[in-house]
């Protein structure tokens, strides 16, 4: 059996990682926020690193949406460390060296066998996975903090993030608990489209963490091998449920994604001093991180799903001056660089559009990837039926080099 390092090990160097980062940046120790990381394990020389790091727990509505990519429609920490993740790996196919392997005969990326990738956060994913056993007297006292920053997540209330609107059952009860739900995130007034964070990583534990365009480049899939989280012992299993317990019961068969059940451990010693307090609010910022080169600008801080410190009048004079590198935009924009990096890859993707140039918008691109839209669009059917769909107009825009 392979062996993996500490849910302990793992927290420790997530946790010294966002001090690190913080030194420098004005931390406001009166408000709470939430910390998600990816390790990288190289099995054979045991080295273990963070590659990507978020924090965050705002969302915005749907009427805040942007038909251009250049603003984040969930900064929860999870989704903020996975869009880091992914600028990672396009950082690294661009050096194309021992962690991603190019096969210029295949025209695909390989990942060393000897690399893995386990997911850590200081809390359970928002949605199914902080809905526990049912408590209904520590329902009933929630009742009078619905417009607080901490209404119930869960049938027994873990108070620590706003309540999640379930997809299925009542859809007008802000405490409707059903267990395996699909739920959407809250926004500050108007609902939001991003689905929570237990569904998705449900979702990427099936289709795989690297999302469409990735998976366009990569032989296999990327999944987590363990999901590690600092909290409470009691919920583990609808930490299980929500991320696979839940489709046990269905079937999905493909041979390129598979329902995987990774270890999932929970360090209850580590405490995360940003951990939601009564006394606190949520912080407003994002911070979002990847172990790219310093020339890269790997740190980012990040509100209302732009860049945190751009003024209006200087957004109006240059619109991209406020995009984050992991934005649809920017990561669009790295796909596109890798694809013209490689000349095979970009010609087997010319060959197939039957064009002489790569102009298409960012659904187009993702349309290419035929494989995971296939499979998603089967998950879609008999796992995910409620899934939001984004408009249209939202996904049109196209970005050139």
């Amino acid at each position: 059996m392979t062996e993996y390092p500490s849910c302990e090990k793992i927290a420790e160097i997530s946790i010294e990682k966002f001090t690190n980062l913080i030194k420098n940046i004005e931390n406001d120790v009166e408000q709470w926020s939430i910390l998600s990381t990816i390790i990288e394990y190289n099995q054979k020389s045991k080295e273990c690193k963070v590659v990507a790091l978020g924090t965050g727990t705002k969302c915005i509505g749907v009427d805040k949406m942007c038909p251009n990519g250049t603003i984040l429609n969930d900064s929860h920490a999870e989704i903020i460390c996975r869009r880091s993740f992914l600028r990672y790996i396009y950082s690294e196919m661009l050096k194309n060296n021992e962690i991603f392997q190019f096969d210029k005969t295949k025209c695909y990326f390989s990942l060393n066998p000897d690399i893995t990738y386990h997911f850590f956060s200081t809390h359970p994913p928002c949605g199914d996975a902080t809905i526990t056993e049912n408590n209904d007297e520590a329902v009933a006292s929630k009742k009078t903090k619905l417009d607080s920053d901490y209404v119930c997540t869960g049938a027994k209330i873990l108070g620590i993030i706003k309540g999640y609107n379930s997809i299925t059952g009542e859809k007008n009860d802000p405490l409707n608990q059903e267990e395996g739900a699909l739920r959407t995130k809250p926004g500050r007034g108007v609902r939001t489209l991003s689905m929570s964070c237990s569904d998705k990583l449900s979702k990427w534990n099936i289709l795989g963490v690297q999302g469409a365009l990735l998976d366009l480049l990569l032989k296999d899939p990327i999944y987590f091998k363990t999901l590690n989280f600092c909290y409470e012992i009691h919920v583990m299993e609808s930490i299980k449920r929500a991320i696979y317990n839940r489709w046990k019961i269905k079937k999905f068969i493909n041979d390129r994604y598979i329902l995987q059940e990774p270890d999932i451990r929970i360090n209850c010693d580590t405490i995360f001093y940003l951990t939601k307090l009564d006394d606190k609010k949520p912080s407003p910022r994002s911070i979002a991180w990847c172990n790219t080169p310093e020339n890269e600008k790997p740190l980012e801080n990040a509100i209302n799903g732009k860049k945190q410190g751009i003024t209006k009048k200087a957004l109006e004079k240059s619109p991209l001056c406020g995009v984050l590198q992991i934005s649809k935009f920017m990561l669009s924009k790295k796909f596109i660089e890798v694809v013209n990096h490689y000349p095979t890859i970009k010609d087997k993707i010319l060959r197939k559009i039957g064009e002489s140039k790569l102009q298409l918008s960012y659904k187009e691109l993702k349309i290419l990837s035929e494989c995971y839209q296939n499979a998603w669009n089967s998950l879609k059917t008999d796992f995910f039926g409620s899934w939001t769909e984004k408009p249209e107009d939202l996904l049109n825009f196209k970005v050139k080099l």
